[in-house]
C-alpha cells in the first residue's frame, strides 16, 4: 500500500517535470523563431 502511493507520487512528479520541459522547449522555440524571423 505504501509503495503504491510512493509510486503514484513519483509518476505525478515525472509528469510535471515533462510538462514543464515541454513548456520551456516551446517557449525557447518561439523566441528563436521570432529572432530569426526579423
Amino acid at each position: 500500500m505504501e509503495l503504491k502511493s510512493t509510486l503514484r507520487l513519483h509518476n505525478w512528479m515525472f509528469g510535471t517535470i515533462i510538462t514543464l520541459n515541454i513548456g520551456i522547449l516551446l517557449t525557447l522555440i518561439s523566441i528563436i523563431y521570432s529572432v530569426l524571423g526579423k
